[in-house]
């Protein structure tokens, strides 16, 4: 199933490639599951797609997603070395990047997150329930609604607007995931256009055109060091 026509899904092998990463940011969460366990205030105040795998699968779901996500795309698409390798560094450079651009933030703005980032992302959930939330997201939505969306949407219309109709769709959908269960708050526009636009579109866009494995690398990264460093 590899493909290497980059003009169609950015080859199966890169997606498997990228799929990888999910597994150091999942193994770190198991070995926050036995040594740091999350309180009763971190569960509350915890992402609302996290918050419901915890309710429906208990705390080992949160690692348990990302290896089977991985374990699958490893065994549904063969990584050549060179992709590989590409994966890595790809990978490697949006962890560098973020752990650049994260900490300047942090200088500029203070240890409060700006009022339009939802404030689950800052250290109120703790570091095992943030990490939890970027690993889930990157592999349900990342890596599996994102790649279906993008193949059925591409068998109606060319490989551009059927990006930017997956992305899109990916990103309205991963808002209103964060729309149910007890979590969920009020309605914030302002957050939804956020979920919406950088996490969901944008980031998958940059995995159809760039490399899968810059978000993903990039987004669970984020969610270690964003408990790290604000409020």
């Amino acid at each position: 199933m590899v493909m290497t026509n980059r003009t169609q899904f950015a080859s199966s092998s890169e997606a498997s490639a990228a799929a990888l990463w999910l597994v150091p940011f999942s193994l770190l969460c198991a070995v926050y599951v036995f040594a740091s366990p999350p309180t009763e205030a971190e569960i509350a105040a915890c992402d609302a797609i996290v918050r419901v795998l915890l309710e429906v699968a208990g705390l080992w779901s949160l690692p348990a997603i990302g290896l089977a996500v991985a374990a699958g795309w490893a065994v549904g698409g063969a990584v050549p070395p060179q992709e590989l390798r590409g994966s890595l560094r790809m990978g490697a450079i949006a962890v560098a990047a973020i752990s650049v651009a994260l900490p300047l933030l942090r200088l500029v703005v203070g240890p409060q997150l700006p009022t339009f980032v939802p404030l689950e992302e800052g250290a109120r959930p703790g570091l095992l329930l943030g990490l939890g939330a970027g690993v889930v997201e990157e592999a349900l939505f990342r890596l599996l609604l994102l790649p279906a969306l993008f193949v059925l949407s591409s068998r109606v219309m060319r490989r551009n607007p059927a990006a930017v109709v997956a992305a899109l769709a990916t990103g309205i959908l991963f808002a209103l995931a964060h729309e149910i269960g007890p979590n969920a708050t009020a309605f914030d526009p302002q957050h939804f256009a956020v979920r919406t636009i950088l996490p969901g579109a944008a980031f998958s866009l940059v995995a159809i055109h760039l490399y899968w494995a810059i978000p993903v690398a990039g987004h669970c990264f984020a969610h270690v060091l964003l408990p790290l460093l604000f409020d």
